[in-house]
C-alpha cells in the first residue's frame, strides 16, 4: 500500500545528503506541499519535534512550517546536531527575507527556547478550539509527542525511515491542528 510519502516523492520531497559511493548518506529530507490558504501575509505557524523538553540537553529533530501557501517539514536523519541547527537557521533566515516576521506557535514560549529566529513568536491562543479537540487525526495513527523521543531512538538504532515518516506524520498533523486553530481565531477576530 503507498502512504503518503511515496505519493508525495516525485513532486514535493527532497532528500538531502552527501553520496559516499553508491550509497547516500542521507542527512535530512525536507518536503513542501503546496496549500492554497490566502489571508497569510507577513506571518507563519511553525512547529517542533524534540527528543525532550530541555533546551540544551535535547535536540530539534524536526521543524514544521506553514507559510506562504506552503506546508514545509525539515526532518533530521543522519547529520549532526550542529549541521541540523544550521539549516534550521538558514531555513528561518530565508522565511524573514521572504517577509515572514511574525512566527506563530500553540506553545510558543517552547519554540522560541529551542529556535533563534530574528521574526517575533506570537501565540496561537486557543480560546475557543483546544488542539486536540479541534480536528482529530488518531485514527490514521499520528500519535503523541511523547512518542517522537522513541521514534527517533528507533530510527538512530535501526536506520528504518519509517520511524522518521512518523515523526513527520505527527508534525504534520500538529500543523494542521494549528491552522485550524488560528484560523478559528482569526475568523472571529475579522468578525468581531
Amino acid at each position: 500500500m503507498k502512504t503518503m510519502f511515496d505519493a508525495f516523492e516525485e513532486h514535493y520531497i527532497k532528500k538531502v545528503g552527501d553520496v559516499k559511493g553508491d550509497d547516500p548518506c542521507l542527512e535530512f529530507i525536507e518536503i513542501n506541499i503546496p496549500m492554497n490558504i490566502g489571508f497569510w501575509g507577513n506571518m507563519g505557524i511553525v512547529d517542533i519535534e524534540t527528543t525532550g523538553i530541555v533546551p540544551g540537553k535535547n535536540k530539534i529533530v524536526t521543524l514544521g512550517s506553514i507559510h506562504h501557501e506552503y506546508l514545509t517539514v525539515i526532518q533530521r536523519a543522519n547529520c549532526t546536531k550542529e549541521r541540523f541547527e544550521e539549516v534550521l537557521k538558514d531555513y528561518l533566515e530565508m522565511l524573514y527575507r521572504v517577509d515572514v516576521y511574525d512566527l506563530y506557535a500553540y506553545n510558543c514560549s517552547f519554540e522560541r527556547n529551542f529556535l533563534i529566529a530574528k521574526q517575533e513568536w506570537k501565540e496561537i491562543m486557543p480560546y475557543r478550539l483546544k488542539k486536540d479537540e479541534c480536528v482529530s487525526f488518531a485514527h490514521f495513527g499520528f500519535g503523541e509527542g511523547k512518542d517522537v523521543p522513541a521514534w527517533w531512538h528507533k530510527f538512530e538504532n535501526t536506520h528504518d525511515l519509517q520511524f522518521l515518516h512518523d515523526i513527520m506524520k505527527h508534525n504534520m498533523n500538529c500543523l494542521l491542528k494549528e491552522l485550524a486553530i488560528f484560523s478559528v481565531n482569526y475568523s472571529n477576530c475579522v468578525e468581531d
